[in-house]
């Protein structure tokens, strides 16, 4: 079974990484019913083939390592005019946040930086310019 996945059978067990990370969090400070779901994971044969964690703190490890690898590779190489992938946040840059908004951080996201072009040059068709 693939750890990114998100039903095992017909169980469904989480909608997002962020509700894994949770889940993940709350089974490792001893949340029984969690702890219980990622005991069923671990110890299938699938999974012990295919990874060499044997508790979940080294699962949680692990998990953050491959999200942090996978937010840094969203901006390599980001071409946010020519992704589909891209498509949510400039919306979200180009038609929703103006000039007069501050957005804050609790983490520096270089997405906010490769937005900033983008939206300044789409500006003239965004609803706070034509407002």
């Amino acid at each position: 079974m693939p750890l990114s996945g998100t039903t095992r059978g017909h169980e469904r067990l989480w909608q997002h990484a962020e509700e894994f990370l949770e889940q993940l969090d709350s089974a490792t400070q001893g949340n029984r019913i969690h702890i219980a779901t990622f005991r069923r994971l671990i110890n299938t044969e699938t999974f012990q083939e295919n990874h060499s964690l044997t508790n979940l703190h080294h699962l949680r490890q692990r998990a953050l390592v491959a999200l942090a690898a996978e937010c840094s590779l969203f901006v390599e190489g980001a071409r946010p005019l020519e992704q589909e992938r891209w498509d949510p946040y400039l919306h979200w840059a180009t038609k929703t946040v103006t000039p007069q908004d501050t957005i804050i951080t609790f983490n520096y996201d270089r997405v906010l930086d490769l937005l900033e072009a983008v939206s300044y040059d789409h500006a003239d068709s965004s609803p706070a310019a034509t407002d």
